[in-house]
């Protein structure tokens, strides 16, 4: 069934449909073999391509160059090169890493504190913009958070030439692209947040915590179209049983695969 999956078909209609994706990795085995499952998540579909690297060459593979639209990841070095504008950092990993820092005793806590506090009331004006239900427009979101945005560089600024070694790396690396820190408050239907690339992982997780991984590249193939399938089936409110049905019986007497895409639209 699973070879009756054209992923190539699934993946081009992506780049077509969709205008933002939400991107993310996370680990798999074939045997004793690490290799990794990424995935990307659209409004219309989800893919999932398993991989043994975790670099750009293997992102690439799953979105292509020619992609034009807005990316939602983490700061996976993978990721880097990403036209800023285009690119939303994923901010629940932001407040980690401002969190892991303000744990640290010194200047760097109080640093990591400062960081903790904005990003709070980052986190506030979206909850207010997300629960008004229209009441709220992206342009007031936007306005709203205008000085949380002028006081992050100033802190970044100042954090490039802090003392503390683990500050100045983050205010570095930070200050390379701010602006991926907020596309959110720029273009609407982008959440601050990777959420729905880490949900759509989460089965897969659990899979392999209850499995033995794959044990072929077959394997491999089977485990990302089926996936891929489930999770698209679901995204779209159809059955995944009469879908597999109708895939076996197409296969069977040398007909048409049904299409994924029940009615992609732009």
């Amino acid at each position: 069934f699973s070879h009756s999956v054209n992923l190539f078909f699934l993946k081009t209609n992506l780049k077509i449909y969709s205008t933002h994706l939400n991107v993310d990795e996370t680990g798999w085995k074939m045997g004793k073999v690490r290799q990794w499952l990424w995935v990307a998540v659209s409004s219309i579909a989800t893919v999932f391509l398993l991989n043994s690297k975790r670099d750009k060459a293997a992102f690439r593979k799953l979105v292509k160059e020619s992609y034009k639209g807005i990316i939602s990841s983490d700061r996976l070095r993978s990721y880097n090169g990403l036209e800023a504008a285009l690119h939303q950092w994923c901010w629940a990993h932001l407040l980690r890493d401002f969190r892991r820092l303000s744990e640290c005793p010194g200047e760097g806590g109080i640093w990591g504190g400062e960081a903790l506090e904005l990003s709070r009331q980052v986190f506030e004006e979206w909850q207010a913009y997300r629960e008004g239900e229209g009441k709220i427009s992206l342009a007031q979101l936007r306005e709203a958070l205008k000085p949380i945005r002028e006081d992050f560089e100033q802190l970044l600024k100042e954090g490039k030439e802090h003392k503390d070694g683990g500050v100045r790396s983050l205010s570095g690396e930070l200050s390379k692209a701010t602006a991926s820190m907020w596309v959110f408050s720029e273009v609407e239907g982008v959440e601050p947040t990777n959420n729905a690339a880490e949900r759509a992982l989460r089965p897969a997780v659990i899979w392999r915590k209850t499995s033995f991984g794959s044990q072929s590249e077959g394997g491999l193939r089977f485990v990302e179209r089926m996936l891929t399938v489930s999770s698209t089936l679901k995204q779209q409110g159809r059955s995944l049983i009469k879908f597999v049905v109708s895939a076996i019986r197409a296969k069977w007497h040398g007909e048409a695969v049904p299409s994924l895409l029940s009615s992609p639209s732009p």
